[in-house]
């Protein structure tokens, strides 16, 4: 899954600057998570089409990133998420950025971004 990060200087309005220009391009938002840290914000988004979203928010002056992450699925129980996160711990691989994305029915869809995207679908491969 490719996930699109913002880094602006945080101010009023930002997401709905964000989410307007989206909507303007046609474009749906199926994830969002957003936070700011003393002046700055940083918005992740997870969209309908990721190499639009990145075109129109680059071309309206917006700081963009895109990168892999992965989507598991756990049980939604004790300890599922000290086993992935251990098993990526003892193989060297950082995690960057996690996130629950959905809960229901038992089960958790988490995203992950690590420093090494690949290695670590290999490692987490039951859980794809």
């Amino acid at each position: 899954m490719k996930e699109v990060t913002i880094l602006e200087n945080d101010r009023t309005c930002l997401i709905a600057d964000v989410s307007t220009l989206l909507a303007e391009n046609n474009i749906n938002i199926d994830y969002i998570s957003a936070q700011s840290i003393a002046d700055k914000a940083a918005i992740h988004l997870v969209t309908s089409d990721e190499k639009r979203t990145v075109e129109a928010l680059k071309k309206a002056g917006f700081n963009v990133l895109s990168s892999d992450t992965l989507v598991i699925k756990l049980e939604d129980k004790i300890g599922e998420l000290a086993k992935v996160t251990r098993k990526l711990a003892e193989n060297k691989i950082n995690i960057e950025y996690l996130q629950v994305l959905k809960q229901e029915k038992g089960k958790a869809l988490v995203s992950i971004k690590t420093n090494s995207t690949k290695k670590a679908e290999e490692l987490l491969k039951k859980y794809l």
